[in-house]
């Protein structure tokens, strides 16, 4: 058996995936949308999310620092994320959940701790059957599903109770969570709202318009999600929203709604013109 190492592991996960899979007539319907021009506004749902997912995972790996061990298990609609490093970990997810939202991609991301150890990876191609081995495990891995399953809505990401919170030298902080999850006892969640002048775009000058720009995507992007989600699932969107703007108010700024593009389309231009 191979030696085992603690690390902390991600388990990302897309929201309601399995729902639109099982609306879709089958899985040759959804192979055939990736090249059909006329595909049911579902399949093309289930196909852009798919790819999306994997396009944005697989970007998020190749931008990331090559310093850090990690190990990546990804799935169809969901992945693990293994690293033993507290920086890489949460800079990782923070990153990832603000990528996969503008995509059009609502995930939910646990973060677990502990023990990890990757067994046995291999296909096998035989006359009549093919073979796939993906074998891994540790409380890493179980705790970081524990964390994103813990009952509690939305696009968020939550740490097991057992994960150690940043220290002062992580820049992402972790939030308590205003109700304990039902099935995991998750206490905390990673602040993912742009910190004041990160990502700052060299055309705008304060740094406040920079930060507000890319908040107010994040929140019209949501907004687009939950106006194409069934009603009985708005309440993810509608969590999410109230935990960005628990988020944005650690950082003093007000809350934003979910049409505030709408509005910033209209003074933009006037902020432009403005300028020198």
């Amino acid at each position: 058996m191979r030696e085992s190492r603690d690390a902390y592991a991600l388990f990302i996960d897309i929201l309601g995936f399995a729902d639109l899979v099982e609306i879709d007539s089958s899985i040759d319907g959804f192979v055939e949308t990736m090249d059909d021009p006329h595909p049911t506004e579902i399949g093309r749902l289930v196909s852009h999310r798919f790819d999306a997912f994997h396009s944005v995972l697989q970007y998020q790996m190749g931008q990331s620092s090559t310093r850090h061990v990690r190990t990546s298990l990804i799935f169809s609609d969901s992945a693990f994320i293994v690293t033993s490093v507290e920086t890489d970990v949460f800079t990782f997810a923070v990153q990832l959940m603000r990528r996969l939202l503008r995509a059009g991609v609502p995930v939910r991301i646990g973060v677990g701790y502990g023990s990890f150890v990757a067994m046995r990876f291999f296909t096998d191609s035989f006359k009549h059957s093919d073979k796939h081995g993906c074998q891994f495990l540790g409380q890493s891995i179980v705790r970081s599903v524990r964390a994103e399953s813990c009952g509690l809505p939305g696009c968020r990401i939550f740490l097991h109770p057992t994960t150690p919170l940043p220290s002062h030298h992580v820049k992402y902080q972790a939030l308590p969570v205003p109700h304990i999850g039902m099935k995991c006892a998750v206490q905390h969640e990673l602040n993912y709202a742009h910190l004041n002048g990160e990502g700052m775009d060299p055309l705008i000058d304060p740094e406040f318009f920079s930060t507000e720009l890319y908040d107010i995507d994040l929140t019209g992007n949501l907004g687009d999600l939950k106006n194409i989600a069934p009603t009985d699932k708005h309440y993810q969107y509608d969590e999410t929203l109230s935990a960005i703007n628990r988020m944005r108010a650690v950082y003093g700024r007000d809350p934003l709604p979910y049409d505030a593009r709408s509005r910033w389309n209209v003074a933009w231009p006037r902020f432009r013109q403005s300028k020198p």
